[in-house]
């Protein structure tokens, strides 16, 4: 799972809500419930982002070498399926590294 995915739930949620409730708009001015929504979205993007440099770990399939990548890699890189698009600090190659179990 990545940020992205994250973000988008949140966001769909928080549209849902304000589609069902539509008295909340009416009670609280757009741009307020707009940039609620984008806060919301923001900020849990980045706790998700930090969550996995916390927690994953990652394997280069030619060396072998188990690394961890930064908050910046999982927030800006390509990470799907629970593989992460990258450099190896072991051998350099660029590819896709599997998530490791552990």
């Amino acid at each position: 799972m990545s940020w992205r995915t994250n973000a988008l739930v949140g966001l769909l949620v928080l549209g849902t809500y304000a589609a069902v409730r539509p008295d909340l708009i009416r009670d609280v001015d757009v741009r307020v419930l707009l940039a609620s929504l984008l806060v919301i979205a923001v900020v849990l993007c980045l706790l998700t982002t930090w969550w996995q440099s916390r927690c994953r770990s990652y394997r280069c399939s030619d060396c072998g070498h188990v690394f961890g990548a930064g908050t910046g890699a999982h927030l800006l890189g390509q990470n799907w399926f629970g593989s992460l698009r990258g450099n190896c600090p072991g051998c350099g190659i660029r590819s896709w590294f599997p998530q490791t179990d552990s």
